[in-house]
């Protein structure tokens, strides 16, 4: 019991630290809550179902289509609903918040308000010092890690990555430069799509799938993005891991209650100290 609420802890943290490093970096960059974040990754898992089930059987295949529609359509969506508004937040929210009920609309529309079951992409099970272990969550979190390691190395080494990070820093500056603050809004938000839509895939095969399933994940993310500081990916990762543990062993031993510990925590960090662990101070404009 105990090691697989070890492995779960680690599934959950990791799958935390995709959805709220997304969330994170377009919060950093666009200094925007992407509220339609959690419906990006229920369209990416319930898109991965549809394609699975009637034209592409081969799950990695598959899964990799899905990433790549949603990151398209997330690059689409900044261009085409947030840039016009790019100075005024509040009109921002309102688009965000209205796509998020636009893409559970259509998802439900589409496919049918029925859970569904992706086929498993890797069958069979491993044991682990006397634990049985399903594939699907080890490759979850191999998957996860080498996801991770990237983003941390595109913001590290590339030129846009650092460009990225600039702008989280000090926007204006970055614009006194010439970075090109659209070619950098469009492709932020691809990645932080593209960072949801992975998670979905990864998980699809392991719970079941419905267009009403965004919602809690997006819940979670808020609250590793709150714990880890707004704008902060290393903080996100570290917020990320300590809730996945705090879920994966209160969802062992003390059942739904476990939730509210997560909102608690998060409560009570924010009182002692506002930013999170590493946020930084960041100026909105409404």
């Amino acid at each position: 019991m105990v090691i697989q609420s070890i492995v779960n802890s680690i599934m959950l943290g990791l799958s935390y630290v995709l959805l709220a490093s997304g969330l994170s970096l377009v919060f950093g960059v666009v200094q925007i809550l992407n509220f339609s974040h959690g419906q990006m990754y229920m369209l990416s898992a319930m898109f991965l179902w549809f394609l699975t089930v009637g034209f592409v059987p081969n799950y990695f295949l598959a899964a990799t289509i899905s990433v790549i529609v949603i990151a398209i359509l997330g690059m689409i969506y900044e261009k085409g609903l947030l840039r016009p508004f790019a100075d005024i937040f509040l009109a921002q929210l309102g688009v965000v918040i209205g796509l998020q009920f636009l893409l559970e609309g259509f998802a439900e529309v589409a496919w049918g308000p029925a859970d569904r079951k992706v086929i498993t992409s890797v069958p069979g099970n491993v044991r682990i010092a006397g634990a049985v272990i399903s594939w699907e969550k080890v490759v979850v979190i191999v998957a996860s890690i080498i996801v991770i390691f990237s983003l941390y190395y595109w913001i590290q080494r590339t030129k846009s990555g650092r460009a990225a990070r600039a702008t989280v820093q000090d926007r204006t500056m970055t614009d006194l430069v010439g970075v090109n603050r659209g070619r950098l809004w469009s492709l932020v938000m691809g990645i932080g799509c593209a960072l949801a839509a992975i998670a979905g895939v990864l998980l699809a095969p392991v719970y079941l799938v419905n267009p009403f399933m965004g919602g809690m994940p997006l819940l979670k993310s808020l609250i590793v993005l709150m714990l880890g500081g707004l704008g902060s990916i290393l903080g996100t990762a570290i917020a990320g891991i300590m809730l996945g543990f705090i879920d994966g062993f209160g969802y062992a031993y003390l059942g739904g209650v476990t939730d509210l510990i997560g909102f608690g925590l998060m409560f009570l960090i924010l009182l002692i100290r506002p930013r999170g662990f590493l946020g930084v101070p960041l100026e909105i404009r409404l």
